[in-house]
């Protein structure tokens, strides 16, 4: 690797970011056991009409992987439960018909008359989404299970609050107040070394790492979901890190581990080379791997994938990126589409018109209540002909019964292009430029769901009178890191620690950083509390957990 790439991270302290990026693992399988009650270990896989989208760890144990056929998972596992994907149909064909079909029973989920809902997993992502946000303001959703989050300021208060006791292990899980659960997340992190000269850099991201721990235990508590978690420098990192070591486990990739953990990485595995731009890249360099990728000059880049993403794509492959984590705020639209086979009447489109319209006004109607917003645009997009996509956009019509409206307007506007014809392969419905509402304009009950979502996620007030700058930080640290959830884990279910966790605990507080430095290039054996065994440490990497039992 060329000398450029380690120098790039030789910040200035105040410049180092500390970025966490949060998977949580099998998500729709993990909601599907929650919500059914069943134990983690019971093999469970997600179906979609005859095939599986979501497969958890216990199923894969019998080798059962995504999309693979019903017939082939009841053969590799009988006793694994399949749980269909839940759907919403109208079975008679009429606006007051409408039913969401319960997803016990697959026997009633009918491709041809029914479409696929996700809003058991929407619901269950925003509820994380609101609890993340009260963890830092910098939280970006990459997706429905997938979180940035950007840490570095809760970082420097810890290190300010800190500064007195020379930033020792335990001095800052002290000042986070890291309960025993959360020690135990904390522990059972794994990492790459550190360099010699990345002692302040160490310190900054194993903060990081406590912080992490605490916003795992803090899911798991609440909603009894586990995640895998990366920490790092910068978003490209941190989501490698948090594919290491699923599931449930948080790895910290240090500056100095990035040259042997880009080495021999799959070019499409970086964050945003996994599509149509990694394919191209691919077909005209022949690199398959990030290390062969990084022996392409600026200049080749250039004229493979052109001047505005060549050094975008140059810094990519050696590990940097500049991109900041945006705290995005709610959506700023909302879809309702569906996919079929070649569609051929008007009287098969009605069908699936009524059935788009009422899903969108469902999801408008919770919208509307949470978020005090109406939308101004209404758009039809379709697949028709020789599917090719085309689209028509109207003022989203307001009137009383909005399916009928919507679905009056959809078949008006499909009937009325010009380049619409059968047969129709995909049909969308979706809203957008949303307009705030007065609060006098919605009713008692959205008013009090509202109330009910903010007391879930709000934060302690923060003691802002403190003039003294220490004891701003050190205010600043306690009001977004100490006792953040304090009510909400009363009864919630507790992790059992090992006998000697206490002990553990009390050993971290009396080690320096410098010690652990010393101590992390020597080899070992790490405890593996899912497998019940003792492992050999893959390559350098080293547990914490490891380390404190020296």
């Amino acid at each position: 690797m060329e000398s450029n790439v380690s120098s790039h991270f030789a910040y200035l302290e105040e410049q180092f970011p500390v970025i966490i990026h949060l998977d949580l693992d099998c998500f729709y399988a993990q909601v599907e056991s929650v919500r059914l009650g069943l134990d983690p270990s019971t093999p469970l896989c997600v179906q979609q009409w005859d095939g599986v989208i979501a497969v958890n760890y216990a199923a894969r144990e019998y080798g059962i992987s995504r999309h693979e056929r019903v017939e082939k998972v009841k053969e590799k596992c009988p006793s694994c439960v399949l749980v269909h994907v839940e759907t919403v149909g109208f079975p008679d064909q009429s606006s007051s018909g409408e039913k969401c079909s319960d997803p016990g029973d697959s026997s009633i989920h009918r491709k041809s008359e029914t479409k696929v809902s996700l809003d058991r997993y929407r619901e269950a992502s925003l509820k994380i989404f609101q609890l993340l946000s009260s963890f830092s303001e910098c939280c970006e959703k990459a997706s429905i299970d997938e979180a940035y989050l950007d840490v570095s300021q809760q970082v420097e208060d810890i290190l300010n609050a800190t500064k007195d006791q020379h930033n020792n292990i335990g001095s800052i899980l002290e000042r986070l107040n890291m309960k025993e659960e959360e020690r135990a997340y904390y522990f059972e992190t794994v990492f790459e070394p550190f360099g010699k000269q990345e002692l302040h850099l160490s310190q900054r991201l194993l903060i990081g790492c406590a912080i992490a721990a605490k916003i795992r235990y803090a899911i798991y508590s609440r909603f009894f979901y586990t995640c895998s978690a990366g920490i790092a420098e910068n978003k490209l990192l941190a989501k490698l890190g948090s594919s290491l070591n699923k599931p449930n486990r948080q790895t910290l990739i240090s500056p100095n581990a990035v040259p042997c953990l880009l080495q021999n990485l799959p070019l499409r595995k970086l964050r945003g080379l996994g599509g149509k731009l990694g394919t191209r890249i691919e077909e005209r360099t022949n690199a398959r791997t990030v290390k062969e990728a990084q022996n392409l000059t600026l200049e080749s880049w250039n004229e493979i994938v052109g001047r505005e993403n060549a050094k975008w794509i140059y810094n990519l492959v050696r590990g940097i990126d500049y991109s900041p984590v945006n705290a995005r705020g709610i959506t700023k639209s909302i879809l309702a589409a569906k996919t079929f086979k070649a569609e051929c009447s008007w009287q098969g489109m009605e069908k699936w018109i009524k059935l788009l319209a009422y899903e969108l006004c469902e999801r408008l109607r919770k919208d509307e209540a949470m978020n005090c917003r109406r939308p101004t645009n209404f758009i039809v997009h379709y697949s028709s002909g020789g599917y090719v996509s085309s689209s028509k956009s109207i003022p989203f019509p307001n009137e009383r019964d909005r399916v009928s409206s919507l679905s009056k307007n959809a078949m008006k506007m499909l009937q009325t292009a010009s380049n619409f014809c059968f047969p129709c392969k995909r049909l969308s419905f979706s809203v957008s430029k949303f307009q705030n509402i007065s609060s006098d304009a919605t009713s008692i009950a959205a008013f009090l769901k509202r109330q009910e979502i903010h007391r879930t996620s709000e934060l302690p007030n923060e003691s802002m009178e403190t003039s003294s700058s220490s004891k701003l930080s050190e205010a600043r640290a306690e009001g977004t890191l100490s006792d953040l959830h304090k009510s909400s884990f009363e009864e919630c279910k507790i992790v059992e620690l090992e006998p000697n966790e206490e002990e553990d605990y009390i050993l971290a507080q009396r080690m320096q950083e410098e010690e652990w430095l010393k101590f992390r290039n020597k080899r070992g054996y790490f405890y593996d509390d899912r497998m019940g065994i003792r492992k050999k440490k893959k390559g350098e990497s080293q547990t914490l957990d490891h380390f404190f039992h020296k």
